[in-house]
């Protein structure tokens, strides 16, 4: 009896333990997102590479990454996003030498055509938004030729087994060649039946 009762102690005590590590991923996750978010919102590009995974540089270069953000307005499109914040949490998955926590997040976007040229096409790209974001999603204000669009995602925070410097990369199931070149099978699967 005794050796039972010592058994179940112990196996509620590493549950706790567990509940402690994942508790503490979390707030170190949050502490980077607001940065993170907050970088975003206020396109500051090169906090936000920074604190980006940085095997994904090695699919798209980082000064590759900072042009495409930094040449929208050349293009005739200006973007804000706003009301970054994360929604939930995965528990932790170790895998190899490194951490991940799933996380949904959302927030709003506007995009303003801000030249004739894209003024001009803008009433095409609204089936591409919807699409892409779901028709009950977007919004476009033709006067002021302005989509806004509520996003809804998730992605993967990474960070080394003994760090705590967390770094994010979206996980988009319907790009599967990229999760492919970022992540083993093991870890793209185990967040998949998430």
């Amino acid at each position: 009896m005794k050796k039972l009762l010592t058994a179940a102690w112990l196996l509620c005590s590493m549950g706790a333990m567990a509940q402690v590590d994942s508790t503490t991923a979390v707030q170190q996750i949050q502490d980077r997102l607001d940065i993170y978010f907050q970088a975003n919102e206020e396109k500051d590009f090169d906090t936000v590479l920074d604190m980006v995974y940085p095997k994904l540089f090695t699919i798209a270069p980082r000064d590759l990454m900072k042009q495409q953000f930094t040449s929208l307005e050349a293009q005739g499109i200006s973007f804000e996003i706003r009301d970054m914040s994360a929604n939930s949490f995965s528990a932790p998955f170790a895998h190899g030498e490194e951490q991940f926590v799933l996380i949904g997040y959302a927030h709003s976007m506007d995009m303003m055509m801000t030249d004739s040229s894209t003024q001009s096409s803008a009433d095409m790209m609204l089936p591409f938004f919807e699409m892409q974001y779901g028709e009950d999603n977007v919004t476009y204000d033709s006067t002021a030729y302005t989509f806004t669009i509520a996003v809804d995602k998730v992605m993967l925070a990474v960070a080394p087994l003994d760090s705590k410097e967390w770094a994010f990369v979206d996980f988009s199931p319907e790009k599967p060649m990229v999760l492919d070149m970022l992540f083993d099978k093991a870890v793209v699967e185990h967040f998949l039946k998430e």
